[in-house]
């Protein structure tokens, strides 16, 4: 049994923020089927024109190990933002929120993206739904996890009342 990793990449629409960018397919799983998938996936986006290239085992490791870690927005100027919502939604709300720069995981459905410093992009998901976490800002301009709704608020005061009513667990982590 072995078990392999390819990647693919092709051009993404033109979106401003995501011009003349690359998308990133990661396929895993047993070596004869990561080939078929890989071939018809490869079949299908040259319909469109997809330019495709496979990268070699270690180009994908670096490149994943990259993408984890955030590296194409670590030593950009801005705070770093983790913003869940449905994968449909993603190009309207990249927009909405104004990201400078950003890459989208899990189909769109996680963005992560730099804004200017103290910038909130939790007004642009009204409508929208999902949640925004500050990923890397300057603590205390704004909550770093999305606000709870006030009886949601109420109810995780209780329980972490009640298991932790001593106050000592994660002091100051959720604020």
């Amino acid at each position: 049994m072995q078990i392999v990793s390819s990647i693919f990449f092709f051009l993404h629409h033109q979106q401003q923020l995501f011009r003349d960018q690359k998308t990133y397919i990661r396929i895993e799983g047993f070596l004869k089927s990561v080939g078929y998938r890989a071939e018809k996936l490869s079949e299908v986006l040259g319909r469109f024109g997809a330019q495709i290239s496979r990268l070699p085992k270690d180009a994908s490791a670096d490149l994943w190990h990259s993408v984890r870690n955030l590296e194409a927005l670590a030593d950009l100027p801005g705070d770093i933002w983790r913003i869940s919502v449905k994968p449909s939604d993603a190009p309207a709300v990249c927009q909405a929120a104004g990201l400078q720069k950003g890459f989208l995981d899990w189909s769109g459905g996680l963005i992560w993206g730099v804004l200017e410093a103290g910038a909130n992009p939790r007004p642009a998901l009204q409508g929208f739904g999902g949640h925004a976490t500050c990923i890397r800002g300057q603590k205390g301009a704004l909550p770093r996890f999305q606000p709870e709704a006030p009886q949601l608020a109420v109810l995780s005061q209780k329980i972490r009342q009640k298991f932790d009513p001593r106050g000592i667990l994660n002091t100051g982590l959720m604020d």
